[in-house]
């Protein structure tokens, strides 16, 4: 943090770091463009030409041109923060696989032997009409369900049409006669004991 507020002796530090990982990664130092740390806190303070470095730097890192008319437009996000490129090329991608262990073969997949191709036709065209089936089947599924909801649907609807339908007024004037009807029933049988 020293370093990008101003620092000298931190700033050469991380230029010496800088120097030393790009030798450690088997790269030439000059290849990484770094800025002058020195133009990071001049920026801060609001230093044009610090700015304009610091641009030209990520520019230049990017293997770009300076060009003024393109000045409100380029990278947004992440990589406008940085002067370093987010994905390094493939090239030294692969380099630095070779030298963890990893093993290039590239054309494996292409080597396919014409029993290995047959078969695999045999296998797409399998799986594809099983899963054309699985597709047809699905949709029938949907339309069951389509079914099975305009089912409850109706049987809901029948409901409420035959509650409305009703004359509630007479059906508990009835019902009132029933249980007058039950009274006097239970009343006759005292009664008669």
């Amino acid at each position: 943090m020293a370093a990008f507020q101003g620092d000298a002796q931190a700033a050469t530090r991380m230029q010496a770091f800088v120097r030393a990982m790009a030798v450690a990664h088997g790269e030439d130092a000059a290849s990484i463009h770094v800025p002058d740390l020195a133009d990071f806190a001049a920026a801060r303070r609001g230093d044009r030409a610090a700015m304009l470095r610091l641009k030209n730097a990520q520019l230049q890192a990017s293997g770009r041109q300076a060009n003024p008319q393109q000045a409100k437009s380029g990278r947004t996000g992440l990589q406008a923060q940085s002067f370093l490129s987010f994905h390094p090329p493939l090239k030294k991608r692969l380099k630095r696989l070779e030298r963890m262990g990893a093993h290039l073969q590239a054309d494996v997949h292409r080597k396919m032997g014409l029993g290995m191709r047959i078969f695999a036709t045999v296998l797409y065209t399998i799986v594809g009409a099983l899963l054309a089936v699985c597709a047809a089947m699905m949709l029938v599924v949907i339309a069951m369900i389509i079914g099975l909801n305009l089912i409850v649907l109706m049987i809901w609807l029948s409901v409420i049409h035959w509650a409305f339908g009703q004359d509630w007024a007479a059906n508990f004037n009835g019902f009132m006669r029933f249980v007058n009807d039950v009274i006097t029933a239970f009343g006759k049988a005292r009664r008669s004991r």
